[in-house]
C-alpha cells in the first residue's frame, strides 16, 4: 500500500501544514512511481493552535458555543 501525507486541521492556520513532494507525473503509472519515491514536509501548529482547539471544544461541550453541524 501506498500512503499519502495529511493532517488533522481544524482551523485555517493548520492547513497546509504537512505536504507530499512528488516529482512530476504524466499518467497513472508514472504518478504511483513518484508516490514510491516521495518525501514529505511537515510543519507543526504553534501552541496558539492547540489553546483554540483546546478552547472550543471545550465551550461547545459548556454549551457556550452552538455546533456548526450535528457531528462538529
Amino acid at each position: 500500500l501506498l500512503g499519502t501525507v495529511g493532517s488533522d486541521a481544524h482551523s485555517r492556520p493548520e492547513y497546509g501544514r504537512a505536504l507530499a513532494t512528488l516529482k512530476p507525473f504524466g499518467d497513472a503509472a508514472s504518478f504511483l512511481e513518484s508516490l514510491r519515491i516521495a518525501g514529505s514536509i511537515q510543519r507543526y501548529s504553534s501552541w496558539v493552535v492547540h489553546f483554540n482547539s483546546t478552547t472550543a471544544k471545550w465551550s461547545r461541550k459548556l454549551g457556550l458555543r452552538v455546533r456548526q453541524s450535528p457531528g462538529g
